[in-house]
């Protein structure tokens, strides 16, 4: 049976594929799923990163979907993706990209070539999580316990001879030496893109800004790189924007209580006044405890 008329997810051992071709599809996209800890990993039925906005944008989906947060490093995907009834699969289309974040974003760029793929995007990537290449890597703990010896083991080591490898990621945090990896291993085809603010959760942070469809669909049709680092800029710019003027709302409205409920917070004024006025006249000082006592009333 093809590929394109299976029915239903494919079962392998420590994976679950879905492959969903809807109709004049011309390219298609290998998406790796991430090790968020919110997916149901025992869902047979889930969907696969990004499939329904791949899908209403008319691409092919391979959603390659593990058990577990085995980041790939299992016989049996590798396997899979070297099959040659998924190699004729992807033949038949035009263009095919790899996509993933995190965990998938490793994916993304570790089978890129065995795959055929001409475009990657791969949003916060984890280069490896083989210990003799990242040493100074310690925050994926279940997945460093996997075994990282054998094939694929590196995502730079699958980005030789690819057109184009988006890397977004938030270039203040500690998956900037996973991009430094990956952008030399793709030479001239790298485009890094900045998503402030968003340290390791760009995919969550570009879901939150609403931008993550434009984004990624940016990428794929391979739009130029300024056009792509501008969406992600505006959409930064409109965050803090909105952060100032929420801060400058909640600081009106918390004046606005104070005036409404002045007998509560007058008596706190005047202790304040009181402490500052060390050298009033005893007089005045009179005056003000006459007046405490009075709003305490």
């Amino acid at each position: 049976m093809s590929l394109r008329s299976h029915s239903g997810p494919i079962a392998l051992e420590n994976a679950l594929v879905r492959i969903i071709v809807p109709d004049g599809a011309r390219e298609v996209v290998v998406s790796f799923e991430s090790a968020a800890p919110d997916i149901n990993r025992k869902d047979m039925s889930r969907s696969a990163f990004g499939e329904k906005f791949l899908l209403d944008s008319n691409f092919a989906v391979v959603g390659i979907m593990p058990r577990s947060k085995n980041w790939y490093r299992t016989p049996d995907i590798h396997r899979f993706l070297e099959s040659q009834e998924l190699h004729d699969f992807l033949g038949e289309f035009e263009r095919i990209h790899t996509y993933g974040a995190s965990m998938g974003g490793y994916g993304a760029c570790a089978f890129a070539g065995i795959l055929g793929a001409q475009n990657v995007v791969a949003l916060q990537p984890v280069s490896t999580l083989a210990a003799e290449l990242v040493p100074w890597e310690s925050r994926f703990r279940p997945g460093i316990r996997n075994d990282w010896a054998g094939p694929y083991k590196d995502g730079a080591d699958g980005l030789a001879g690819i057109e184009s490898v988006w890397l977004i990621y938030d270039s203040s945090c500690q998956d900037k030496p996973h991009v430094v990896r990956l952008s030399q291993a793709a030479g001239r085809a790298a485009r890094e893109i900045n998503v402030r603010g968003a340290r390791h959760a760009v995919a969550l942070a570009l879901r939150n800004r609403g931008i993550i469809k434009a984004v990624a669909l940016a990428c794929l049709r391979c739009e130029p790189q300024v056009e792509v680092q501008r969406i992600v800029d505006m959409s930064y710019t409109q965050m803090m924007d909105a952060a100032k003027k929420r801060k400058k709302h909640a600081g009106r409205q918390a004046l606005l209580h104070k005036a409404v409920n002045w007998p509560a917070y007058a008596p706190k004024m005047v202790l304040k006044m009181l402490k500052r006025l060390k050298k009033a006249p005893k007089g005045l000082l009179r005056m003000m405890r006459h007046l405490l006592l009075a709003l305490k009333k």
